[in-house]
């Protein structure tokens, strides 16, 4: 017997279009010349020491050293999920292979200036898809579009009636703001609403001469374009460890409140760099991620409204902390779950139903609260509460017929609850295969 559930769905995307932040309708309610131990010259046993694998930063600490079999074996570890991201960003296998190939050449050359302690993972990815990134800045606006809608509707399939989407892998105004102009193309005529978010501070674009001097250029230069135009409704920042500062991130968005958009961070997602207190005092709507969240982060967003929305999916991909989903719930914080389907760390395309399950599983939530987060947290998040995310006279009705006979499915079948029937506004959408 189908469950009938709230219908808002919500999802973020960034071109080449991944769709990013989801809530879907239900109930309701992140040379010193010497070598490590273990490596010789050639030696084939050099992946391990004292009877253990090497970590990964320790294969970066000695390919940094000179060692190629360390490098060696960093990229046997990696080559299969780095043609995953690749391809999500291509969307071409032929391509993703190449550009695979290309992000490793260029972590090798850049390993001069990789930061000793951080995690080798999210950079060597993000060295991969910013290599894929370019390549499919070739593809035509026509791709770029099909490609677009094409997950946007596998999002509607899956119950998310609602959908954020991002840019961020442009990088340049004239690519950040084709980028916002095609996401409008792609949501033209779905059946679902489309929520644009600017994130030209997403990385720093290697032309760039420093990522304070490329701050500027998105506060100073991006910003007044978008918002002129009206390309956005909301700006974000990619503020931690090894991409934009406290200082940055505040002078995007300022600028970007002073232009008249609404603001949301990515926070503490890498590690703990305060930025969940700047977001509560810009007022930002949301902070996203907050993996490495504390005591103190959680007591500051408690007094506030501005929600926190939380990202288990990319977390357990990254095999990294999952955040404190039980300590914002018990100081009153709301809380909204989310997909986060991008090119680099979770490419789920109408995964939501997966997502409530890890929150009532691994993140600690009961079922209620997992559903409650996908729904009325999600709205918020997205500052649609006064329209969708819950069942009420005069909000929208958006509504999904689920196969399952009680709302524990969707952690009792991990990932399996499937959507049968999606109404948006009253009306029921034709749903594709």
């Amino acid at each position: 017997m189908a469950g009938i559930a709230a219908a808002c769905g919500c999802a973020t995307a960034s071109l080449p279009l991944p769709v990013k932040r989801v809530i879907p309708s239900l109930i309701g309610p992140n040379d010193t010349g010497q070598r490590e131990p273990g490596f010789e010259e050639g030696c084939t046993g050099g992946n391990e020491v004292e009877g253990r694998p090497l970590t990964d930063a320790e294969l970066i600490d000695a390919a940094r050293r000179g060692d190629v079999a360390a490098y060696e074996e960093l990229v046997r570890r990696y080559e299969e999920l780095a043609f995953r991201t690749a391809y999500l960003v291509c969307g071409d296998a032929d391509e993703a292979r190449d550009a695979a190939q290309e992000g490793f050449l260029r972590a090798f050359d850049a390993l001069g200036r990789f930061h000793a302690g951080a995690e080798p993972r999210p950079w060597l990815l993000r060295i991969v898809a910013n290599a894929a990134r370019n390549r499919r800045r070739a593809a035509s606006d026509e791709e770029l579009v099909d490609l677009a809608r094409h997950r946007l509707m596998a999002e509607l399939a899956a119950g998310t009636t609602s959908v954020e989407c991002k840019s961020g892998y442009g990088l340049s105004t004239d690519e950040e703001i084709r980028s916002l102009r095609l996401i409008a193309r792609a949501a033209n005529d779905l059946p679902l609403r489309v929520t644009r978010t600017f994130l030209g501070a997403h990385a720093v674009p290697r032309e760039a001469a420093s990522a304070i001097d490329y701050a500027r250029t998105v506060a100073e230069e991006m910003v007044p374009a978008i918002a002129a135009d009206g390309l956005a409704e909301f700006c974000d920042v990619f503020c931690d460890e090894g991409f934009f500062t406290l200082d940055d991130a505040e002078a995007v968005l300022s600028a970007a409140r002073g232009a008249g958009l609404r603001v949301r961070m990515h926070a503490d997602q890498l590690a703990r760099t305060g930025a969940t207190e700047l977001a509560v005092r810009l007022g930002a709507v949301s902070v996203d991620h907050l993996e490495q969240l504390d005591e103190a982060g959680v007591a500051a967003l408690a007094p506030s409204d501005t929600v926190a929305t939380l990202l288990p999916a990319p977390a357990l991909v990254m095999r990294d902390h999952l955040p404190p989903a039980r300590a914002l719930l018990d100081s009153g914080v709301t809380v909204a779950l989310a997909s986060d389907a991008n090119a680099g760390t979770f490419g789920g395309w109408g995964q939501m139903p997966l997502v409530i399950g890890l929150g009532a599983t691994v993140l600690g939530m009961t079922v209620d609260e997992a559903l409650t987060a996908a729904t009325v947290g999600g709205a918020a998040s997205l500052g649609l509460s006064l329209e969708r995310g819950r069942l009420a006279p005069g909000l929208a009705a958006d509504l999904v017929a689920w196969d399952a006979e009680h709302e524990g499915a969707f952690a009792l079948r991990l990932g399996a609850v499937r959507a049968e029937r999606v109404w948006v506004a009253g009306r029921e959408v034709r749903l594709e295969s």
